[in-house]
């Protein structure tokens, strides 16, 4: 049992009033079924305008907050995710209670610290690698203004433990808000958001990647199944070079070999969805200015049609045989896979 709390100041004191009363009713956002039955009642603390009920049943997913009084009408709705226990200002389409905030699958806190890059949640879903490839922003909870933003790369639903793709910026601790977002997996991250909610949320994003720098703000589109033509300019001088290889991964800690694309100027196409490709000649890195650095990546749609949808890392690296500085990786830029519809290629 869960108990759930409202912070309503206008309605202090009004059940002190003979015959009213209020009710808590939560409704799932994927089916609106109710998830309580016809609601559970609420109290409030004293008369400090904050209203608490017991919710026995547990939820895993978004829900649609409706506060009912004792005539059945509505004063005050909201949302609960995952993981929280206070409802918010929101509102769900089709629910009691539209959303101009992202995909919240839990919002949560730092139970135990495992390592900088693993730890256990306090809540979290039944359903092992259920937040895989998501948005994890964690804020210290010694400054409150103080936030990583990575990615969940593991999650073992057993022990609630989460693994990140990379070190936070600051020193994970017991007590830190873990909020993970839904932004991966092929799902429309910004459709039926306000434009100030698109333009946060694709601000967030685009911090989220590695180290927040990308070349632009906007992630290349490539359909799979289609011929790719991903262009570079101006990325710096690419004379003297012994190399050069771009790869597209699904985690920046990914190993070469398991490149969703990794094609080079030496061999041509390596690896295709994780596994070594047979046709090296179905990718190729073409140069069209050696000084400015410009020229584009090619690769044939036999070698893309099975690739995986949504946002990944990509990058591109210079090796030269000699010199102070002999390999760099001066364009990492965000391609956006979408899934092709056709899949006859002739």
């Amino acid at each position: 049992m869960t108990i759930v709390s409202v912070y309503m100041p206008d309605l202090s004191g009004y059940l002190l009033i003979p015959g009213n009363s209020l009710s808590l009713k939560l409704t799932k956002s994927s089916d609106f079924s109710a998830l309580n039955g016809a609601g559970d009642a609420l109290a409030e603390n004293g008369t400090s305008g904050w209203f608490s009920g017991t919710v026995a049943e547990p939820w895993f997913e978004r829900l649609g907050a409706a506060i009912l009084d004792q005539a059945g009408l509505v004063p005050r709705s909201g949302i609960l995710n995952v993981g929280s226990t206070i409802i918010a200002d929101g509102y769900i389409e089709g629910t009691a209670a539209s959303v101009s905030a992202p995909d919240v699958l839990l919002d949560t806190y730092v139970a135990a610290v495992n390592s900088l890059r693993t730890f256990t949640l306090s809540q979290g879903s039944p359903d092992d690698d259920c937040y895989l490839d998501q948005l994890v922003i964690i804020s210290d909870v010694a400054t409150a203004n103080q936030k990583a933003r990575v990615i969940a790369s593991e999650y073992l639903a057993g022990t609630r433990l989460l693994t990140v793709d990379r070190d936070p910026a600051f020193s994970i601790s017991v007590g830190d808000r873990v909020v993970i977002i839904a932004v991966g997996g092929g799902s429309n991250i910004v459709s039926g958001f306000t434009p100030d909610g698109r333009a946060q949320l694709s601000a967030a994003l685009t911090a989220a990647y590695e180290d927040g720098t990308l070349d632009s703000v906007t992630c290349i589109p490539v359909v799979s199944g289609s011929d790719w033509r991903i262009e570079f300019t101006s990325i710096g001088q690419l004379t003297e070079r012994t190399n050069l290889i771009f790869a597209v991964m699904n985690r920046s800690n990914d190993t070469d070999s398991a490149s969703l694309i990794l094609v080079d100027t030496t061999t041509g196409l390596k690896f295709v969805n994780g596994s070594a490709y047979g046709t090296p000649a179905n990718a190729s890195i073409i140069v069209t200015d050696e000084t400015a650095g410009t020229g584009y990546v090619l690769v044939k749609s036999a070698a893309t049609i099975n690739l995986p949808c949504g946002q990944k890392y990509a990058g591109l690296k210079f090796v030269k045989a000699s010199g102070d500085i002999r390999v760099t990786e001066p364009w990492r830029p965000c391609v956006t896979i979408l899934d092709g519809i056709i899949k006859a290629n002739s």
